[in-house]
């Protein structure tokens, strides 16, 4: 139902896990809080776990202008997060065996078992399943001035 997923985290514990037009938000769910058992299942060729690692360093080797280059230097500067630390992390994902990603099913389990989860989107929608959900109209969320 959705037309497209994601899961990122960073070096400070923070995860998501996101959807984006998606009709189904129950279904939705459902799949997600299952994460973990599809991780300790997880069963791919080496040359699809190579091409996964490669995606996953391409934001460090993709050109970039000065205005890119300068705002993630901040951005990164602001977090607390230095060129050992990115370099530690490119390391990381190139000596990753399928057993290292196998083991962070539990840890993706501790995170899912806190249930925050926020959905923005089509209020009709979000009606359909508000009883798992507490709604509230941003529409005056920002101030005009």
């Amino acid at each position: 139902g959705a037309y497209g997923v994601g899961f990122s985290f960073d070096y400070f514990g923070n995860v998501l896990f996101n959807s984006y037009n998606n009709n189904y938000l129950d279904r939705t769910i459902e799949i997600i809080r299952s994460t973990p058992y599809y991780i300790e299942q997880l069963n791919i060729t080496e040359e699809n776990f190579k091409n996964s690692k490669i995606g996953a360093l391409k934001k460090y080797y993709t050109p970039t202008g000065p205005y890119e280059t300068g705002r993630k230097t901040l951005e990164n500067y602001f977090k607390g997060i230095d060129n050992k630390m990115v370099i530690e992390e490119q390391e990381y994902i190139l000596s990753a065996n399928l057993q290292n990603i196998r083991n962070l099913a539990d840890e993706i389990g501790e995170v899912l078992i806190q249930n925050n989860i926020v959905i923005s989107g089509n209020k009709e929608l979000l009606q359909d399943s508000k009883e798992q959900f507490v709604i509230c109209d941003c529409q005056n969320l920002f101030i005009k001035r």
